[in-house]
């Protein structure tokens, strides 16, 4: 320990006591030069209106970027991925109740065939479609165990071969 922290602490015990001994918060009690609140509404505003960066928004407030950012900092808007490109909002992420918890959303995609096609055309398109998805089920081709060209090519057409036979 330090010579001036000790007579620090002597000083402190002399003058208060035992209580004076715990540990203290190092946070100063009043911040005379903090960024006075209408130009931190200023910069939140154009943050969240205009989507600017603090560079942007410093010129336009001339004040220094460090400042605009730490003001950004503090109100929790520092990173533009935490406001929604649309609306303008504050991303809002699903909070759960305990950890695992699941969130559950059905996407239904409508089935059949497409109104504005052929049903030949189709009928030829989906059969390729269905045949690449069996392809891709083959274990070799799908993890690529071929390191040369010729021997995926060759893999390929084997297993086509397999797969139109029968």
């Amino acid at each position: 320990m330090s010579w001036p922290t000790a007579k620090r602490w002597a000083v402190r015990y002399a003058e208060l006591g035992a209580d004076a001994m715990v540990d203290r918060s190092s946070r100063p009690h009043r911040s005379p030069t903090r960024t006075p609140q209408p130009v931190v509404r200023k910069v939140v505003h154009l943050r969240w209106k205009h989507r600017l960066g603090p560079v942007q928004i410093a010129g336009r407030l001339g004040m220094p970027a460090s400042t605009v950012h730490a003001v950004l900092t503090r109100c929790g808007v520092n990173r533009l991925s935490h406001i929604d490109r649309r609306t303008g909002e504050p991303v809002r992420r699903y909070e759960h109740d305990h950890p695992g918890a699941m969130l559950h959303v059905d996407v239904k995609k409508p089935g059949g065939r497409p109104p504005a096609f052929d049903k030949q055309i189709y009928s030829k398109r989906n059969g390729v479609e269905r045949c690449f998805n069996r392809l891709k089920q083959w274990r070799d081709l799908a993890t690529r165990y071929a390191k040369c060209a010729s021997l995926y090519r060759s893999s390929l057409v084997r297993i086509a071969a397999v797969i139109w036979l029968p």
